[in-house]
């Protein structure tokens, strides 16, 4: 997966205390881990973020390993609805929009279709999105696809950030590639 980081921006939304409750405790702790590392290849690679969260009763915090991004709250589910994230979208001037986080069924897809419709090419790194039940997440990545998102995983899109690994961020970039390879393969069966 080729990306631009001077052309690109990353999304995340509802990566919130209240949201991420409502997944199973394993699911939780990997999209954490996922979107860790995806926020720090952004960093790495000078990608801007935009964080949006939905207004909740307990509040619109975002979860700690996010807690300084600035974000912009809002009351609909799809995130573009009310305008503002498009203008900051659009004020960044870039063309790719990585988006990630909860629920993938409804935050992540709307605003995806919603970018999408908005003229962006969109990646979806599905490790760093999360809904309730594997029925949800199915029906998700196939809208996802469906709607044209690049479908790709943390892995990838730092991989394609970095391009060269001789290149001047491989030195920060690799080593968070290889521990979430190291993470998955902990955690399921070999592939081989």
């Amino acid at each position: 997966m080729r990306l631009n980081a001077a052309q690109t921006a990353l999304l995340l939304i509802d990566l919130q205390p209240g949201s991420i409750a409502m997944l199973e405790a394993e699911v939780a702790s990997d999209l954490e881990t996922s979107v860790d590392a995806l926020r720090r290849v952004a960093d790495i690679h000078a990608v801007p973020i935009i964080a949006t969260a939905g207004k909740r009763p307990e509040g619109s915090h975002l979860i700690a390993a996010l807690d300084d991004l600035a974000r912009i709250d809002r009351m609909t589910a799809d995130a573009f609805d009310d305008g503002e994230l498009a203008n900051a979208v659009f004020a960044l001037g870039r063309k790719t929009l990585i988006t990630a986080g909860v629920a993938t069924d409804i935050g992540v897809a709307f605003a995806v279709e919603s970018a999408i419709g908005l003229g962006l090419d969109v990646v979806v790194p599905l490790d760093a999105c999360a809904t309730t039940t594997p029925i949800a997440a199915g029906a998700a990545q196939a809208r996802l696809v469906q709607l044209g998102a690049r479908i790709a995983t943390v892995q990838a899109v730092a991989a394609g950030l970095m391009r060269r690994f001789d290149g001047p961020t491989a030195a920060a970039t690799a080593p968070i590639i290889a521990a979430l390879a190291e993470a998955a393969n902990g955690r399921r069966p070999s592939t081989r």
